[in-house]
């Protein structure tokens, strides 16, 4: 089986693990997995219920196949067993078929199918026996999926500022041990340069000119990462940044000048720290989480490194998100989370 790494939501409502139901405030594991990429499913494909897509499926493109074989023989008596067996985006070899147990006519199973390429590229599918067609060839259409764990802003929300955490459990359902795992926050953005000091003060209302301000949002957070200084900006061009005086050295940090060629980044408000033991912490709400963690903000260069545990253990990953004062209403905080098991 090898490596086989599941995120899942937590749940403080569970008094048992793998319920279904969560609320991302710890507590212990639900069944229900934190999908990040999500998926249409043909109408023709009866009997299929596909419950999520590994985010590896997309570095290879949008579009993979899924098959369905039937096989006549005597399985507790004359009948068909079914097999499946996906092909991920960009792939050119079907992973090996994944048969649907059999137990009544009627059984139910959830099974993961890998790609025959990569077999971190996976769909998990719960299947009825009963209503499946005797054989058939689906395309499966993938895409990213944003705001996985994290509600939208509501404008009263994006003007008092607002602090929030979320819980996710990991669990190694493998048969291997891990030697390494690790946590990260990606800004998916590209930094720029300070192109002219112009309109760059010391404090009050500035104009940032850069470089290039394509790619960022049209409103949102930046960073000075030469100088340190977290400004808020309500607007922008091709080459500048608008930042009104109360977007200043938001989120604790200090107001600065700055200088020709300072580095530019889109300032991603996001935190991630680690427990050991499980059950998880129990945050006291959604606005409240729970003491004594240690929060960083890693790099896919500097990750964070979670406790390494064996086959079939679980572990602890919290996320903190600080929206400041004066969040613009239309502003847009673009990240990703990187997780690697080795």
């Amino acid at each position: 089986m090898g490596l086989d790494l599941r995120i899942l939501h937590s749940s403080s409502l569970a008094s048992e693990d793998g319920l279904p139901d969560y609320d991302d405030l710890g507590g212990r594991r639900s069944s229900s997995p934190v999908v990040s990429t999500s998926f249409s499913q043909p109408a023709t494909l009866t009997g299929v219920t596909i419950l999520s897509a590994s985010p590896r499926n997309l570095l290879g493109g949008a579009v993979g196949s899924l098959a369905l074989t039937a096989t006549y023989g005597y399985v507790y008596g004359y009948g068909y067993s079914y097999d499946f067996s996906w092909r991920a985006p960009g792939s050119i070899i079907a992973g090996p078929a994944q048969e649907v147990p059999w137990v009544t006519s009627d059984s139910r199973a959830i099974i993961s199918t890998p790609d025959g390429e990569d077999a971190g590229k996976y769909l998990q599918i719960r299947v009825r026996k009963s209503a499946l067609p005797s054989t058939g060839e689906w395309a499966i259409r993938l895409r990213h999926r944003r705001n996985v764990l994290f509600d939208d802003l509501q404008p009263s929300e994006a003007t008092s500022g607002l602090t929030d955490y979320r819980c996710v459990i990991l669990q190694n359902l493998g048969d291997l041990d891990l030697t390494s795992l690790t946590a990260w926050i990606d800004a998916r953005i590209d930094p720029t340069e300070v192109s002219s000091v112009s309109g760059y003060s010391v404090s009050g209302a500035i104009t940032l000119n850069v470089d290039s301000a394509l790619g960022f949002p049209s409103s949102g957070l930046l960073k000075n990462e030469t100088r340190g200084e977290i400004m808020v900006y309500t607007s922008r061009t091709s080459t500048s940044f608008t930042v009104p005086a109360a977007g200043r050295a938001v989120l604790g940090s200090s107001v600065t000048g700055g200088q020709h060629e300072d580095v530019i980044s889109c300032y991603t408000p996001i935190s991630l720290a680690t427990e050991d033991g499980y059950p998880a912490s129990v945050a006291a709400s959604r606005e409240v989480g729970p003491s004594g963690l240690s929060w960083t903000r890693p790099t896919e260069g500097s990750p964070l490194a979670l406790s390494i545990f064996e086959a079939d253990q679980i572990g602890v990953l919290w996320i903190r998100r600080m929206i400041p004062e004066g969040f613009p209403e239309a502003g847009r905080l673009w990240w990703d989370i990187g997780i690697e098991a080795l």
